[in-house]
Protein backbone atom coordinates (compact mmCIF):
# COMPACT_ATOMS: atom_id res chain seq x y z
CA UNK A 1 0.00 0.00 0.00
CA UNK A 2 2.79 2.45 0.82
CA UNK A 3 4.32 1.94 -2.59
CA UNK A 4 1.04 2.49 -4.44
CA UNK A 5 0.16 5.54 -2.37
CA UNK A 6 3.59 7.05 -2.95
CA UNK A 7 3.24 6.62 -6.72
CA UNK A 8 -0.18 8.27 -6.60
CA UNK A 9 1.27 11.25 -4.74
CA UNK A 10 4.35 11.55 -6.96
CA UNK A 11 3.48 11.15 -10.66
CA UNK A 12 7.12 11.56 -11.65
CA UNK A 13 8.03 8.39 -9.73
CA UNK A 14 5.10 6.63 -11.37
CA UNK A 15 6.51 7.57 -14.78
CA UNK A 16 9.93 6.29 -13.69
CA UNK A 17 8.34 2.99 -12.66
CA UNK A 18 6.51 2.71 -15.97
CA UNK A 19 9.74 3.47 -17.84
CA UNK A 20 11.59 0.82 -15.82
CA UNK A 21 8.98 -1.75 -16.84
CA UNK A 22 9.15 -0.72 -20.50
CA UNK A 23 12.94 -0.63 -20.65
CA UNK A 24 13.20 -4.11 -19.15
CA UNK A 25 10.64 -5.73 -21.39
CA UNK A 26 12.25 -8.85 -22.75
CA UNK A 27 15.03 -9.19 -20.17
CA UNK A 28 15.14 -12.34 -18.12
CA UNK A 29 12.80 -12.57 -15.16
CA UNK A 30 15.55 -12.55 -12.54
CA UNK A 31 17.06 -9.31 -13.86
CA UNK A 32 13.65 -7.66 -14.16
CA UNK A 33 12.63 -8.53 -10.61
CA UNK A 34 15.99 -7.43 -9.21
CA UNK A 35 15.64 -3.99 -10.85
CA UNK A 36 12.00 -3.75 -9.84
CA UNK A 37 12.83 -4.65 -6.23
CA UNK A 38 15.62 -2.07 -6.13
CA UNK A 39 13.22 0.60 -7.38
CA UNK A 40 10.51 -0.35 -4.88
CA UNK A 41 13.00 -0.34 -1.99
CA UNK A 42 14.22 3.11 -3.04
CA UNK A 43 10.66 4.43 -3.11
CA UNK A 44 9.82 2.91 0.26
CA UNK A 45 12.94 4.44 1.77
CA UNK A 46 11.94 7.85 0.44
CA UNK A 47 8.41 7.47 1.74
CA UNK A 48 9.76 6.95 5.27
CA UNK A 49 12.17 9.90 5.19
Amino acid sequence: MKFENYLKMYPQKLREYERLKEENDGVNTQTYYRKKTEFINEVLKQSVD
